[in-house]
């Protein structure tokens, strides 16, 4: 039986997921595999903005390697 209460690791864990997916299709609108409008590309910008914290996935500045920025 599926609980309907939810643990706040899964609720992140499913946000980081759909932001995820979110970016892969972004991905895909950029190389021009799908069509998105500009409603659909601002609305999965804000839900990405939103599910991953600043600065979260940017490498330390001593890790990058002189041209990542």
């Amino acid at each position: 039986m599926v609980s309907s209460v939810t643990s706040n690791g899964d609720e992140t864990e499913q946000r980081l997921l759909q932001a995820n997916e979110l970016v892969t299709r972004l991905t895909l609108f950029r190389n021009g595999k799908v069509k998105m409008t500009s409603a659909q590309v601002s609305a999965a910008k804000i839900v990405i903005r939103k599910s991953i914290p600043a600065g979260q996935g940017r490498r330390p500045k001593s890790e990058r390697k002189p041209n990542d920025r």
